[in-house]
């Protein structure tokens, strides 16, 4: 899980040192946001294959969330 605004790096800047270093991780990313956020973060939640969710929002949808993206990616190798 990963908010979109974080006080030292953005959601977006970190995805993409996640996605140069390990690749295999950034599938696994669910970002979180609250709506009130920069055009650029706008744009990059609305990216196709990433995933999202708006707060506020109920525990249920986050585990449900979760539960369909966790069920559609390969393990990481250790």
């Amino acid at each position: 899980l990963c908010d979109l605004q974080m006080p030292d790096m953005s959601g977006a800047d970190l995805y993409a040192a996640v996605q140069k270093r390990w690749p295999e991780l950034a599938q696994k990313f669910i970002f979180i946001t609250g709506g009130a956020c920069s055009h650029d973060a706008r744009e990059f939640i609305e990216t196709p294959g990433l995933v999202s969710i708006h707060k506020p929002f109920q525990a249920a949808e986050l585990l449900d969330l979760i539960e369909a993206r966790t069920a559609t990616i390969e393990p990481v190798s250790p």
